[in-house]
């Protein structure tokens, strides 16, 4: 981790002052004077900020939530609209949320304390499941087409495995896996080839699952991956 991240990440202050301190010569990593903000650090590395030895980073803790629709992921909005932190626990706020959801799009976020493994999961090929309800049937070249990978105004999209589940009337489910997170994937593809996306849920990312969460519930990984109830 960037020696700037692990100043902001800490809650010490700012990106922007995090540099100013560096610069001016007021960090020192491991008793050493450092001024180069793109210095590596570890997160339990000592880090000493005006003097003030920063907090060691506590234990990476992993929580599921299950994302409703019309509710964006970040931590504030201009327009004043609902976040995800409108659900979450107060003590949450500084947490770091694994991914994206658009404002229409409903399911799984992660959040975790670790800017770390933030970083490295959505760096990483991890394979994002999402369910996606569709209007009317889907054409018989719909999975070899997404299979294939899509360019779209000279956006070059990967593969992407397609199953087609069940039919209902004037509408069809599929199950759509994905390895990268471009700004509204699945909607541009889809959109693209002209269909119209009634639903889209993500229910995997990586090993983790949304599995029975309801909506605006909370839950939290623990070590023998199985899901605790946070009240």
């Amino acid at each position: 981790m960037y020696l700037i991240k692990r100043i902001s990440h800490s809650g010490y202050c700012s990106r922007r002052e995090a540099e100013i301190l560096i610069r001016g010569g007021q960090v020192y990593v491991a008793g050493e004077k450092i001024t180069d903000p793109a210095t590596q650090v570890d997160e339990d590395t000592p880090v000493k900020v005006e003097g003030k030895l920063l907090k060691a980073q506590e234990k990476t803790r992993v929580f599921a939530f299950h994302k409703p629709i019309k509710v964006l992921t970040t931590h504030k909005d201009d327009k004043n609209r609902q976040t995800i932190f409108h659900f979450l626990p107060k003590w949450m706020k500084q947490y770091h949320a694994i991914g994206r959801l658009d404002f229409m799009s409903e399911g799984l976020i992660l959040l975790t304390n670790s800017a770390t493994l933030k970083e490295k999961m959505e760096r990483g090929d991890l394979e994002r499941v999402y369910e996606v309800k569709i209007k009317g049937p889907a054409r018989p070249t719909l999975k070899e087409t997404l299979e294939k990978g899509i360019r779209i105004k000279g956006i070059k999209y990967k593969p992407v495995q397609c199953a087609i589940g069940r039919k209902n009337e004037g509408s069809t489910w599929l199950t759509l896996t994905l390895t990268e997170g471009k700004n509204r994937e699945i909607r541009e593809i889809l959109g693209h080839l002209g269909y119209t996306v009634l639903r889209l849920m993500r229910v995997s990312y990586g090993k983790y699952k949304l599995g029975e969460l309801e909506r605006g519930e909370l839950f939290e990984y623990v070590e023998q991956e199985k899901i605790k109830k946070k009240k």
